[in-house]
């Protein structure tokens, strides 16, 4: 099995994931900072989250139509797997 993916899908689903972590961890020691969590703060989260689904779209579609099985574009479904589990169980 590959590490690094070979096509541009795959590289392009492992860009969104990283940014997006990257963001949302920004974001987050930003918010620990700040005595409350103000509105622009909120966009910025939910620009991490956006990243993060879409680089799990992009990983799948790069699977399915590519056939990529790269070990990095595996590993780029568990900010999107997160995404999703924050949307559909919290309150």
């Amino acid at each position: 099995m590959k590490i690094s993916p070979t096509t541009k899908l795959g590289w392009a689903a492992c860009w969104l994931a990283l940014v997006s972590i990257v963001v949302f961890a920004i974001g987050a020691m930003i918010s620990l900072r700040l005595d409350g969590t103000p509105s622009w703060l909120r966009f910025v989260n939910v620009i991490a989250f956006a990243g993060g689904f879409a680089g799990g779209v992009c990983a799948v579609v790069s699977m399915l139509r590519q056939r990529e099985r790269a070990l990095l574009v595996f590993l780029t479904l568990i900010p999107a797997l997160l995404v999703v589990m924050f949307v559909l169980f919290a309150e």
